[in-house]
């Protein structure tokens, strides 16, 4: 909702002249969106006697497909995803692998098919990802960290965002065409286009990366030490644990296979979050781990984690 006193609410809002409307009452109707994204529309009456305006926007799944279309946003990623394209319309590997002509014809045999389709407003994809549904938690949507707008109009490793919009105002040529060529590199991409806040507020700014071979830890930035990862877990060990000492080189065998006999970039990342009582005790047992970890400075937010989570009992998986 958005409250407006004075025509510099309103200033960037296309068909909109305050001035005008509110000189008589009148019916009309006008486009509301983020500045530099596509609008959408909205309908208003304003009589002469209000001093104020409140207006409330909400965008339903469309009921017809022929009154709407998909607009696409280069370059751009939602605020949230609901869910993976499923498996029986295009496998996990098929989707890694597709066009982006064909994710457009799976996404649209899902949108006929599928009874649970009448909350989809959109998807988001790029190439060597899969296709990720979006509902109305998508917005706003925000620029997504990459190529520039420029580059992004001929780059199919940047994200890009199609939500549904009137026909009317999507442009005649934002088609999703054939193609012949794949640019598709065939390394699976698993790196989900949310905002990065929720994991920066549930583990801290930084984690501990081990680069290659090398055992010693380095730090990096959540969001890129997370980077293209589709599942994450949370590992509450500590090395005066008994069963944590049992448990920590299955764990350790399992990510290694993982890693070497599945696929490098199978998707998990495993975060270690420590329960030891010192910073040496801490160092002395993540050396043999090939996890990320938190640091161990960040007892408050792994206590806070602990909490989330109802972590009772370590060794513990979340």
């Amino acid at each position: 909702k958005i409250n407006c006193f004075d025509s510099s609410k309103f200033g960037r809002l296309g068909g909109f002249d305050y001035d005008k409307v509110t000189s008589s009452p009148k019916d009309f109707v006008s486009f509301i969106g983020r500045l530099a994204l596509h609008p959408t529309w909205s309908s208003f009456h304003v009589s002469s006697e209000s001093s104020s305006m409140e207006v409330s926007i909400q965008f339903d799944k469309p009921t017809s497909s022929t009154a709407y279309k998909l607009r696409s946003e280069k370059n751009t990623v939602p605020a949230a995803v609901y869910s993976r394209l499923p498996d029986y319309i295009m496998p996990l590997n098929t989707q890694l692998l597709a066009s982006n002509y064909q994710k457009r014809v799976a996404f649209e045999a899902y949108m006929e098919k599928d009874s649970n389709s009448s909350s989809i407003v959109g998807y988001t994809t790029r190439s060597d990802a899969p296709v990720y549904l979006i509902q109305n938690s998508a917005f706003p949507f925000r620029t997504a960290n990459g190529p520039t707008q420029a580059n992004a109009e001929s780059d199919d490793s940047s994200w890009t965002t199609y939500h549904y919009l009137p026909d009317a105002i999507v442009p005649d040529d934002d088609v999703v065409e054939e193609q012949n060529n794949s640019k598709n590199s065939g390394t699976p991409n698993f790196d989900i286009p949310i905002a990065d806040d929720y994991f920066m507020g549930l583990l801290g700014s930084q984690l501990l990366v081990k680069n290659g071979n090398s055992s010693a830890p380095t730090l990096l930035d959540t969001p890129n030490a997370l980077t293209n990862s589709r599942l994450i877990a949370l590992y509450f060990s500590a090395s005066w644990c008994g069963p944590c000492r049992g448990f920590t080189p299955m764990l350790i065998e399992f990510h290694n296979v993982l890693k070497e006999e599945v696929a490098s970039s199978h998707g998990l990342e495993i975060v270690f979050v420590s329960s030891d009582r010192s910073d040496a005790e801490f160092q002395q047992y993540y050396k043999k781990m090939p996890f990320k970890a938190m640091p161990f400075s960040q007892r408050e937010l792994a206590q806070r984690a602990k909490s989330l989570f109802g972590v009772r009992g370590i060794p513990s998986l979340v």
